[in-house]
Parts: structure tokens; C-alpha cells; sequence
């Protein structure tokens, strides 16, 4: 089942794909040398006097890629000092994915991520090969917050202060260049741009980067609850990496009534020809899935009744998600996750109905009961998605009006016929 399969891996394909995370960005190098720089410059080395005229602070903008883990794409800070040699990138979006438990501790909300360092050359080098363009806006800082600013990074750098709880919308890899910047400004302020009344939500900000992977995009918009569907202001709209780019491009920096531009020029590093951050492609998820709700309504008024082999996995799978959805809304530590009206007709119970369905070829008169009140839930949740924020994907759409066919299907024959031989209930 389409909306079976997306569930399955979603754990780790939600993971590898969160927004301005890009779970592999951290070790993009092909060698020991290029992928642990730290050793060559270390953090206590780094709070030596640097050269700070001939130094040159940046912002890294590596556009989304082809891959899952790169589809939101990443962010980065360069700094170079000539005078020192030294050009080297900094990232927050490290983390060890063979490290025991990732999944798990990602589902319930406790996964660490850290920051780390890289020799630019080796960045370069790697996002070549995955052809994925880098944009490089230089950032307009004085001497002294380049000083405060490298300060901060060689503290961070040290291993008891690496490691921070991350966050998908509100601490992440893109999110925590912004706070970085912030402390570095000292007396001045960094002014976002004021964004319009009708603000996009959290979730139309996302939506773009997964609409070529249907299966992902069901997957997040059905376990994202209410948290994402309010809109982002000018400064929470920096998690994700273009989004962070465009707003450092139109953001102001100073103290009092004297502002100047934060990006004092923007270069694009590395283009890719025939690059197509889109990557259209048909979607054969979504045309599959409204396939399989065809074949099951055409089944449905041939031949109504239980149809094992397509009634135990369809409801196995919302009973699934339901589950998923109850768990990470009621026990995980994630907030994004909670308050999610997909809990209104997935219901975790349904598990119990697939195993009842896998035994028995007539259903009783509870379950029929039952499965006609999920049909009328999974229906009253379709008639309301289009005045409401959190929607149904293309993907997810058609599996759930299947699941009110077939319920109705199999229940509503021996409903029916017990009113006709009983006369009442």
C-alpha cells in the first residue's frame, strides 16, 4: 500500500530530510584529512589573535540536491584570514547515524546534533561531485564582531559545548548561524525584513522542497500537526537554508537609526549547468494510489464484503499511523508534532480491526458498527480539509477514502441485512 510503504521508512527518510538539517552534510569530504580538520586547526588555536583586516566572515548556501538527505539543502559559515591560511567552514548539522538508536531517539525528540568544522576546499570539492551550486554571501561585520564571532564558534567548538538538543523548526543547523550572528553583533541588531500579513505557515515554507517525493510529503504533512500551520515571522523564517539566504539579503544590521546591509556582496562558488532545484518528475505515487482506490471501489460494488487481502494491510496501515501519530503527538518530545487532526480518522484501533478482518470472513456486529463510524470519521475529515490547515497529500487522499469504501463495504451488507430480517436493531 502506497500510504504502508511511506509509513515503514518515514523514521528514517523523516529524519534524513528534515528542513535546513541535511543529515549528511556534515561529513561531505571523501578522506580522513578533509573530513576531521580539527586536529589541523583547534579551537584553542583559533582564540590566537588573528589577522582580523585580512579576515572575511560568510554565509553558505548549498542549494537542495538530488538525494533525500539533501532535498531542503544546508547552510554553513566560511571564515578566512589569509594572513593565517586559514578558510574553513563551520556546520551545525553534524550528527553520528550509526550512533545506537538514531531512529529511535529522533521519533521521541532526544537527538543531539553538533557542530563541527571543515576545510572549505574539501566542501567545495564534494558538492561538486553531488552538483549542488553554492551561493556565498559575505557578510558586512566590523573587526570586532568577526573577533566576537570567531570567539564564539572556537567556544562552541570545545567538546562539552558541541552537542545542542536540536530542534526542527526552532534549533537547527541554519537557525543556529542566525543566533551565532546575533551574539556576535553586540551593540548592533540585526533587523529581519518584515514579512506581509498573509505570512506563508511553517508547513507552505516546507511543502516545496518534498513535493517530487509524494511518499515524503504524505509522510510529513500527516505527522506535523497544528504547531507548523501558523505563519513564520521575519526571523523565525530562517530555517530553512534559502530562506535564511534570502533573508540575510535583505536584512539590516546597526545600532539606532543608522542600519547598513548585512551582505555586502553575494557570489555564486560553485554553478551547476542544467541545475533544476525542482526536479519535476511525474507522480506516479499519487497516480498509483488513486489507482488503488479504483480498483478497491470497483471491487467494493462487485463484490462487497471482507477482501483480506486488500482490507488487513489498508487498515493495518492507518492503524499504524495512527499509532505513529498518537505517540509522537502524546509521549515523544517533539511540539511540532502535536495537536494533529490525522488523529481523527486514523485510528490506532484499526490494528485491531485488520487482525479481526484476518480471521474472520464476516464481520460482527460491533465491527461492522465500528467501521462504519471510521468511515463517517474519515469521511467528515475529507468534506472538512479544504477549510482547515493541516491537509491530505495527493498521496494520502485516496488510501483514506479507500479505507471508508472498504469499510462501508464490508459493514454496511450485514447492517443492512439484520434491519431486513429483524426489523430493528
Amino acid at each position: 500500500m502506497p500510504l504502508f510503504a511511506g509509513i515503514l521508512w518515514l523514521a528514517v527518510a523523516f529524519a534524513a530530510t528534515s528542513p535546513a538539517l541535511a543529515l549528511q552534510e556534515h561529513a561531505p569530504g571523501a578522506n580522513a584529512r578533509d573530513a576531521a580538520p580539527i586536529a589541523a586547526v583547534s579551537p584553542d588555536a583559533l582564540q590566537e589573535e588573528p589577522g582580523e583586516q585580512g579576515m572575511r566572515v560568510s554565509l553558505l548556501t548549498i542549494l537542495p540536491g538530488s538525494e533525500i538527505y539533501s532535498l531542503w539543502g544546508h547552510s554553513a559559515l566560511r571564515i578566512t584570514d589569509p594572513q593565517f591560511g586559514l578558510d574553513m567552514t563551520w556546520n551545525y548539522g553534524t550528527f553520528d547515524f550509526e550512533a545506537g538508536n538514531f531512529v529511535l531517539k529522533f521519533l521521541h525528540g532526544n537527538l543531539d546534533y553538533t557542530l563541527s568544522m571543515q576545510r572549505f576546499e574539501a566542501v567545495l570539492r564534494a558538492y561538486r561531485a553531488q552538483e549542488r551550486p553554492i551561493v556565498e554571501q559575505t557578510l558586512d561585520l566590523t573587526p570586532a564582531q568577526q573577533r566576537r564571532l570567531l570567539d564564539l564558534l572556537a567556544i562552541n567548538m570545545r567538546p562539552e559545548n558541541r552537542r545542542y538538543r536540536y530542534h526542527f523548526l526552532f534549533d537547527n543547523c541554519s537557525t543556529r548561524i542566525r543566533d551565532a550572528l546575533e551574539a556576535a553583533l553586540g551593540e548592533e541588531t540585526l533587523h529581519a525584513a518584515e514579512l506581509p500579513e498573509d505570512a506563508p505557515t511553517f508547513r507552505a515554507l516546507i511543502e516545496p522542497y518534498q513535493r517530487a517525493v509524494p511518499f515524503l510529503d504524505a509522510g510529513v504533512d500527516v505527522l506535523l500537526g497544528a504547531p507548523v500551520d501558523r505563519p513564520a515571522d521575519g526571523r523565525e523564517i530562517m530555517f530553512l537554508p534559502e530562506d535564511l539566504m534570502h533573508a540575510f539579503d535583505r536584512a539590516r544590521i546597526g545600532a539606532g537609526e543608522y542600519t547598513r546591509p548585512l551582505v555586502a556582496r553575494t557570489d555564486t562558488l560553485l554553478w551547476i549547468d542544467g541545475y533544476d532545484a525542482e526536479r519535476a518528475r511525474f507522480p506516479w505515487e499519487a497516480v498509483a494510489a488513486w489507482l488503488l482506490f479504483a480498483g478497491g471501489l470497483a471491487l467494493t460494488l462487485r463484490r462487497p464484503g471482507v477482501l483480506r487481502a486488500l482490507d488487513v494491510p489498508l487498515f493495518l496501515a492507518i492503524g499504524v499511523t495512527g499509532l505513529l501519530i498518537a505517540y509522537l503527538w502524546l509521549v515523544s518530545h517533539h511540539d511540532v508534532t502535536n495537536a494533529n487532526r490525522h488523529l481523527f480518522w486514523a485510528w490506532p484501533t484499526h490494528m485491531l480491526a485488520a487482525g479481526i478482518l484476518l480471521v474472520r470472513r464476516s464481520p460482527s456486529r460491533l465491527l461492522a458498527i465500528y467501521l462504519v463510524a471510521a468511515a463517517a470519521a474519515i469521511g467528515i475529515s475529507v468534506l472538512v480539509s479544504p477549510f482547515v490547515a493541516q491537509p491530505f497529500s495527493s498521496v494520502l487522499l485516496p488510501v483514506a477514502l479507500l479505507a471508508a469504501v472498504r469499510g462501508g463495504g464490508i459493514a454496511l451488507p450485514g447492517l443492512i441485512g439484520g434491519l431486513g430480517s429483524g426489523g430493528k436493531m
